[in-house]
């Protein structure tokens, strides 16, 4: 499996897929997010996504909280160069989150892809686990 994430320029926004179900909507964000959005971590290993990948966490809340609504984009790098590898999104949905992943071309990957999020983040608390957190 290639890598997945998200780094502008962006496509058309695709649609977002979760393992909770429901209905598809448009990806919350857009290529400007490191604009909009909170960095609330440091640029760190992400391990769980084969350990290729350095990842930066943004948040659309500026408390990191799982309330409705919520989206965290995990901005990725490959470890071997830096280059741009795509983002990973999570979205809360009531009680459960929704998953997109971006390539860097901004084509969004396939269900399956999306879908294999889900068990691993139910480990998580509240489906989050920790990062680096930025310096002041």
């Amino acid at each position: 499996m290639g890598p997945v994430g998200v780094s502008p320029p962006r496509a058309p926004e695709p649609a977002l897929r979760g393992a909770d179900g429901g209905a598809a909507s448009a990806l919350p964000v857009g290529a400007d997010f490191r604009q909009r959005m909170t960095r609330v971590s440091e640029t760190f290993l992400s391990r769980g996504h084969g350990e290729r990948f350095d990842a930066t966490v943004w948040s659309s809340a500026a408390d990191a909280g799982t309330a409705e609504g919520t989206v965290y984009l995990e901005d990725l790098s490959l470890r071997d160069g830096g280059s741009p590898a795509g983002t990973l999104v999570m979205e809360r949905r009531g009680t459960a989150w929704r998953f997109a992943a971006v390539g860097p071309d901004g084509q969004g990957a396939d269900d399956a892809g999306a879908q294999a999020c889900d068990p691993c983040h139910r480990e998580g608390r509240d489906g989050l686990f920790p990062w680096p957190t930025p310096r002041p």
